[in-house]
């Protein structure tokens, strides 16, 4: 919710759900983290829509996080 004065860090996220986090470096890098735990210790479905900047050709120091975490996707993943 708009206007909301909740910590979004102090919960797993679960379900669906949208994040988009201040463009600052350590923010963004913070809530990346935050999706791809949260997502890896659920019983449960997840699905993050994380709303990130994309600066430049390389990307942002989070899309390395995107890369490493793709395998989570492959089945037979242990």
């Amino acid at each position: 919710m708009f206007g909301a004065n909740f910590d979004a860090y102090s919960v797993k996220w679960t379900g669906a759900s949208q994040v988009k986090p201040e463009y600052e470096v350590v923010a963004m890098e913070k809530a990346m983290r935050w999706a791809i735990l949260s997502a890896e210790k659920a019983a449960e479905p997840v699905l993050t829509a994380i709303v990130l900047p994309w600066w430049d050709d390389k990307g942002s120091s989070y899309a390395s996080q995107c890369s490493y975490y793709n395998k989570l996707g492959k089945p037979g993943h242990a």
